[in-house]
């Protein structure tokens, strides 16, 4: 969760971030706004960190098994941060297989 109150702060400026802060009582932030600027890394962290029923629920939504969905969710995550730091994806070891 402490990222996820970083990512806020990192966004502050946001129009949607602004408004809750600046017209809701105590200025929180609902987790369903707070998503929205949250980086892939930070979901793929959330949901590896959630009770298992909770990620069998969501996993319910695409069919598969929460241990399948929660690996494709890390590896994805992995393999997104090295397209976007300009890292050759092509021939790279992955840290993780996806199951």
């Amino acid at each position: 969760m402490k990222e996820l109150e970083r990512e806020i702060k990192r966004n502050k400026k946001s129009p949607f971030i602004h408004n809750f802060e600046k017209n809701y009582e105590g200025g929180e932030i609902p987790f369903y706004a707070a998503i929205e600027v949250a980086s892939f890394g930070t979901l793929s962290k959330l949901y590896k960190n959630m009770e298992n029923e909770d990620k069998k629920e969501i996993a319910k939504e695409f069919e598969v098994d929460y241990i399948y969905l929660e690996s494709w969710i890390e590896n994805l995550s992995y393999v997104r941060n090295i397209c976007a730091h300009y890292g050759r994806l092509y021939g790279a070891k992955l840290t993780k297989t996806p199951k």
